[in-house]
């Protein structure tokens, strides 16, 4: 049988992020026409509600933005798939299920910023945790999973039981559908945010449960990088966004 040589490796795992690439660019295109008609459906209700509208250049710009992310991924991907044995796992399609979980988060903290300027600082740090959960995610690291299961465990607890901001995003949805009156059109970014964590949760806990190498002392690696994820997660909102403070004491009845 005939070993593959690096130099055919490499050109078949480049290979194999240009179809990714690809695909998720398609992705993005349907993802930017249901929004499209969205924004249209809103807008012929504008007597009503007022809108931000987003223009075309702030749409470009946008989805611009996420294919960079997603390409510059598949770069790093390359990297590693040529890398010397042992060095570095393949990478798997539960591993990408994560990525595409996370950026889809990271896509609603982007949305909710460029309406809101108030809290652009806030969920420009908050990103910074989906960023390292995908960096560690990549890597098999399970402090990643812990990381990434508990931080969208919390945030979708939060939102669920503490406030009403998933349901009201899928009341607003409900009501874009039917053609009815649009009381607060922001809070349909809820259904994708609430829509990356449930992944999240379920890709992260997934692929540690795939894993060869679990040990009885991987509990106090998955809680401490969880309650580090969530700890980081109440220092930003102290610091960046103290309005939100009071949903904290809830949770912990302070």
């Amino acid at each position: 049988m005939r070993l593959c040589t690096a130099h055919e490796i490499q050109s078949c795992a480049y290979r194999r992020q240009v179809r990714f690439v690809g695909y998720v660019r398609l992705q993005a295109l349907h993802v930017e026409n249901f929004f499209g008609m969205v924004e249209a459906r809103l807008y012929a209700d504008s007597a009503q509600v007022a809108i931000p509208q987003l223009n075309n250049c702030s749409q470009k710009l946008l989805f611009r933005v996420i294919f960079s992310v997603i390409e510059m991924l598949s770069i790093v991907n390359v990297t590693a798939a040529t890398a010397p044995n042992g060095s570095q796992r393949p990478y798997t399609k539960l591993d990408w299920a994560i990525v595409v979980s996370c950026l889809l988060f990271i896509f609603a903290l982007a949305v909710s910023a460029y309406f809101e300027s108030a809290i652009r600082v806030l969920h420009t740090f908050q990103a910074f945790i989906y960023l390292a959960v995908i960096a560690g995610a990549l890597r098999h690291q399970k402090w990643a999973y812990g990381a990434g299961i508990s931080i969208a465990a919390f945030w979708n607890y939060i939102n669920l039981f503490v406030n009403t901001f998933i349901r009201n995003g899928v009341e607003t949805l409900g009501a874009i559908i039917s053609g009815g009156h649009v009381a607060n059109p922001g809070t349909i970014i809820a259904i994708p945010a609430a829509l990356g964590h449930f992944g999240m949760i379920a890709f992260c806990l997934w692929a540690y449960l795939r894993l060869r190498s679990k040990r009885l002392t991987d509990i106090s690696i998955l809680l401490g990088s969880g309650a580090i994820a969530i700890g980081y997660f109440a220092a930003i909102i102290a610091i960046f966004g103290p309005q939100y403070l009071p949903l904290f004491r809830k949770v912990f009845r302070l």
